[in-house]
């Protein structure tokens, strides 16, 4: 049944639904060297200076591409921006886990988790667009607030659930899990993440409560195939516009 214009829908927090997953999935898989570090520096022989290496590559990286990363949100919008993201680092994530059977195992972890910090570090600027477009002032606060508890969830929920594989499987699994789950959302996103201007069911009265309070709708909608972007006046308007002068 399709649904009347002038029905007030909430997909702007069907929306801040995705992109809290999209952080907590984030904020997890920065924690899975943090749950499989001890069996895993056991495994591979990783002494603790080698271990702290490996937390700060990440966040040398993280801190250092957020900048080019902004730039990449405004570039490509949010959703392609996100989409690449979620794709690269879950490949990465999954791949720690096979890094025992290479010889330089270090090295290899180094660059994984660099690389990490670099794909996870749109997260933040391509949600502050999301949230910036799908909703009015009054309810920037409160989006901005559940968005961020992600961080926190994250630990509630895939704490257990990676000690619980680090425990029964292998710390291996940890990373394969965790990846598999990321590349899940990923086409989860792909599927379901519009901007306001292009949802093809959100209502006009939710885009009007939007626009009205200040959200910016039209931040990376795809213009309508009926509509044509402005132009300026044609000759043939030049040339009326010229006889019509006394």
């Amino acid at each position: 049944m399709e649904m009347e214009p002038s029905r007030a829908t909430y997909y702007r927090f069907v929306t801040l639904a995705l992109i809290t997953i999209l952080l907590a999935l984030s904020s997890g898989d920065r924690a899975t060297l943090s749950i499989a570090g001890p069996n895993m520096s056991k495994d591979l022989g990783i002494d603790p200076i080698r271990m702290g290496w490996l937390f700060s590559a990440f966040a040398w990286a993280y801190v250092l591409a957020h900048i080019p990363a902004g730039w990449l949100a405004d570039k490509l919008g949010a959703k392609r921006t996100i989409l690449g993201g979620v794709v690269l680092w879950s490949i990465v994530t999954f791949l720690m886990g096979g890094v025992s059977w290479l010889s330089s195992t270090f090295l290899a972890l180094l660059i994984l988790r660099f690389l990490l910090g670099v794909f996870e570090a749109p997260v933040g600027p391509a949600a502050g667009r999301i949230i910036a477009a799908w909703f009015p002032a009054s309810e920037r606060g409160l989006a901005g607030a559940i968005f961020n508890s992600a961080q926190y969830v994250s630990l509630v929920i895939f704490t257990p659930l990676m000690g619980y594989l680090d425990h029964r499987f292998g710390w291996e699994h940890i990373f394969s899990v965790m990846g598999i789950l990321g590349l899940v959302f990923a086409m989860i996103w792909g599927a379901t993440y519009y901007a306001p201007g292009s949802h093809p069911k959100v209502s006009q009265t939710e885009l009007d409560c939007i626009r009205e309070g200040g959200g910016l709708v039209e931040l990376g909608s795809t213009p309508s195939a009926t509509t044509s972007p402005a132009q300026g006046p044609s000759l043939a308007d030049l040339a009326e516009l010229f006889r019509s002068r006394p």
